[in-house]
């Protein structure tokens, strides 16, 4: 299977957005916090995301856009087992993914910490799905 990261997977909506930030859950594991919302998306997409880097915290254009290429690169390698598992229960969410770190990481330290939040939520949703059953 390839492991492109294609436009359909990326978070567009305002609107949804929006409504991440008022009515989503939180995971954290510092310094990369998700924040996620259960959605329909029309084009059936299992999950769609959206990297955000805050000007707040790293001043630099450079290193902002560097920290969401990483985040990015990390999140397509590992999404793989967690979209799968979303097909089979026939569920489909909205990811927010937040970088608060102060320091300018290294993509080993980004991709085990996306590893860890993506590996927890896998639990929490299917956790969900045996309590709806």
């Amino acid at each position: 299977m390839k492991l492109t990261f294609k436009k359909s997977e990326k978070l567009t909506s305002r609107i949804i957005i929006d409504l991440i930030f008022a009515e989503g859950k939180t995971l954290k594991k510092y310094p990369v916090l998700l924040k996620y919302l259960p959605v329909e998306f029309r084009d059936k997409e299992p999950l769609k995301v959206v990297m955000s880097v805050p000007k707040r915290r790293i001043k630099k254009a450079v290193d902002r856009n560097r920290i969401k290429r990483l985040m990015r690169e990390a999140y397509r390698q590992n999404r793989m087992p967690f979209k799968e598992m979303l097909i089979k229960e026939e569920k489909s969410l909205a990811l927010f993914f937040i970088y608060n770190g102060k320091e300018n990481p290294d993509f080993t330290a980004i991709e085990e910490k996306i590893k860890l939040i993506l590996k927890e939520l896998g639990s929490v949703i299917s956790k969900e799905t045996k309590e709806e059953l």
